[in-house]
Order: C-alpha cells, then sequence, then structure tokens
C-alpha cells in the first residue's frame, strides 16, 4: 500500500470515530472544516456567511447543521471586539485537537514516505 493511501486509510478510520462519537453527518464535518480554514486565514465566517456556502448544501440545512454543532459543542459564537451585534464562528478545542491529529497523521506519513 503507498503511503497516501494508508494517510487516508488511518485517516478515514479517525473521521468515523469522530463522526460516531459526535453524531457528525458529512456535511456537519465540511462545516467544521471550512469554519476552521476561515479561521485559520484570519478571515472567520459569519452564520450569514456559512449558510451562503452552497457547496456544502441549501440554506436550511446549513443552518440545522450550524445549530446541531453548536449544540454539541463543537462550535461556538464569537462576538467581535466592537460590535457586539456582529459575531463570528469559532470551532472549539474539541475540533481543534482533531485536526491536531489528523496533521500528526500527515507529517507522520510523509516523514514515513521520505524514508523508504
Amino acid at each position: 500500500m503507498t503511503p497516501y493511501l494508508r494517510f487516508i486509510l488511518v485517516a478515514h478510520n479517525l473521521e468515523q470515530t469522530f463522526s460516531k462519537q459526535h453524531d457528525l453527518d458529512r456535511k456537519g464535518l465540511k462545516l467544521l472544516e471550512m469554519i476552521s480554514i476561515h479561521e485559520a486565514l484570519n478571515q472567520p465566517l459569519m452564520t450569514t456567511e456559512a449558510i451562503k456556502l452552497s457547496e456544502i448544501g441549501s440554506s436550511a440545512s446549513i443552518y440545522q447543521s450550524l445549530t446541531r454543532l453548536k449544540a454539541k459543542g463543537l462550535v461556538t459564537v464569537v462576538p467581535h471586539g466592537v460590535d457586539r451585534r456582529v459575531k463570528y464562528l469559532s470551532v472549539t478545542d474539541v475540533v481543534r485537537q482533531y485536526q491536531s491529529r489528523l496533521g500528526s497523521l500527515l507529517l507522520a506519513s510523509a516523514e514515513n514516505a521520505s524514508k523508504k
């Protein structure tokens, strides 16, 4: 098995475990990824912006997914400093730890591939 396929297999197993632990569907995982990416780029998403991510689903289904993610403690809403009416979406430490484990798997796979 190639290092890439080994990484995909292990990452898939980790994703399945995380999804089962938190009762997530694919849409929820994709929303967590998008919120995290925007946070990492210092361009956090507001709920209204997240709802417009049509590649993930309809506005109604995205809103329902966001509501579930908040209820499960995977996403929080953070008020903007000065204007408290503006609120950004942020993933919680639970999600950050999961993504950190995925990153570690990727690095380990790359290191193992370079040794061969």
